[in-house]
């Protein structure tokens, strides 16, 4: 797919630097970035609740991530564990292509953590989804995703499985919306889905 303008992120003289997207992306070599971090700072046995990190960062043409910035941490002790984890992931990501040739991408990267008073309320709107959506009845489907992606919007299964919902209810344009937001989370789930049915 040909890219616009709003697909860069920075030009410094010849050096272009690309946002993550469903055009163009860098690729983790694990199931997800985010998986990844959450158990590599999992085993600090650190517990925050009802917070959300927000995090930049580039990979390079040679697939290695530089430039982290934290533009939203959640203490100083969990921010530099999360450092850790970053640089403890540097060979597992793969470059973005352009072109057939590799460049620089920006990614954005957010992990949230939810209280069981937040988190309970979507798991039995998640779980009443999931039967809903078993049984191929998309419109109580998405009434519960909906639900349970208001009480935590970053759930890639419920995403995945909203988009589908709205594919087929013939809203394709909401369920490429869907998709996107996975690629923007840094997963790979929805890839296939996106380059079939969304230009």
């Amino acid at each position: 797919m040909p890219l616009k303008a709003d697909d860069i992120f920075s030009i410094k003289e010849n050096d272009t630097v690309y946002k993550s997207g469903q055009k163009i992306y860098a690729s983790f070599k694990g199931s997800s970035f985010q998986r990844y971090l959450q158990l590599e700072i999992g085993k600090k046995n650190l517990n925050p609740k009802d917070v959300e990190l927000i995090s930049t960062f580039i990979i390079n043409e040679n697939g290695k991530p530089d430039s982290l910035r934290i533009l939203q941490g959640i203490s100083k002790k969990y921010d530099e564990e999360y450092r850790k984890a970053f640089n403890s992931a540097a060979g597992m990501w793969l470059p973005a292509y352009h072109n057939g040739r590799a460049v620089k991408v920006l990614m954005n990267i957010s992990l949230k953590y939810l209280s069981i008073g937040v988190a309970m309320p979507s798991y039995f709107s998640s779980k009443s989804a999931n039967d809903a959506y078993q049984l191929k009845d998309y419109t109580l489907a998405l009434y519960h995703y909906d639900k349970s992606l208001e009480a935590n919007p970053n759930d890639v299964s419920n995403l995945y499985r909203r988009g589908i919902c709205k594919q087929m209810l013939g809203n394709m344009e909401g369920a490429c919306e869907d998709w996107k937001k996975i690629r923007q989370l840094g997963n790979n789930t929805a890839n296939e889905l996106l380059l079939k049915y969304c230009n």
